[in-house]
């Protein structure tokens, strides 16, 4: 990661988070959102126009700390029905959901005990399918 002029931001329970400045840009190594790229993690495809796809029945994605909220957003849909997807953060259920063809959007509290400076946040489907 040094040779790519990545450097080490925050080290926490076996995980690192890289970062590294692009212009003036800074470009974020780990984050799931339409911005960056999700998919230094675990269990992704490669960002299509409607999103990401899970490509196993276990994905993973690695995010720092939360500056102030303790809420997690996901938006997702399905193509495997009946889906169901259980969502983990740093090794705690916090959510069990059902998936359909609709895109929906699953906005869920995570307790301030259970984040650390580096979150380990896994999603496990009950059905794998690949578009």
């Amino acid at each position: 990661m040094r040779l790519l002029e990545f450097s080490p931001r925050i080290t926490d329970s076996g995980y690192t988070l890289w970062y590294r400045n692009i212009g003036t840009q800074p470009y974020k190594f780990i984050s799931i959102d339409n911005e960056y790229n999700p998919t230094h993690g675990y269990g992704w495809s490669t960002k299509e126009n409607d999103g990401f796809w899970a490509v196993n029945s276990l994905s993973r994605v690695y995010l720092p700390k939360p500056n102030k909220t303790s809420f997690l957003t996901i938006k997702a849909s399905s193509l495997a029905i009946p889906q169901r997807v259980k969502i983990f953060v740093n090794q705690r259920k916090v959510i069990e959901v059902e998936l359909t063809r609709e895109l929906k959007s699953f906005k869920f509290p995570i307790s301030d005990s259970t984040l650390k400076q580096i979150n380990v946040i896994t999603f496990r489907f009950s059905n794998s399918a690949i578009p």
